[in-house]
């Protein structure tokens, strides 16, 4: 078996199990050997998150390279909740929130 292969075949379980609260998604977990290209089709009525994930294990051979795209999404959120939280209702909210968890 090719590593491209086994990667394939071995994502999707990884995905699914890994995923918080997959057993309550439209769908039912992998099949032994399906492929992740065969996974992320039957992922189109699923969490968006969920199909982002799988979509991106689409587009890479192993588990570094998704590591690394993963690294990057992870990266990009950040950058939108630090923008988030920078507007000035953000961090009112912020603000009353640390006060409720000091008490």
């Amino acid at each position: 078996m090719s590593k491209h292969s086994e990667w394939s075949t071995t994502i999707p379980r990884i995905i699914y199990e890994a995923f918080p609260d997959s057993d309550v998604l439209p769908i039912d977990p992998p099949k032994t050997g399906e492929t992740i290209d065969e996974f992320s089709a039957r992922v189109q009525q699923c969490d968006p998150l969920f199909q982002y994930i799988c979509q991106e294990a689409c587009t890479v051979a192993d588990a570094r390279e998704y590591v690394t795209v993963l690294d990057c999404v992870i990266n990009d959120l950040l950058s939108v909740r630090d923008a988030v939280w920078k507007m000035p209702t953000a961090r009112i909210r912020k603000r009353q929130a640390n006060r409720s968890s000091a008490k």
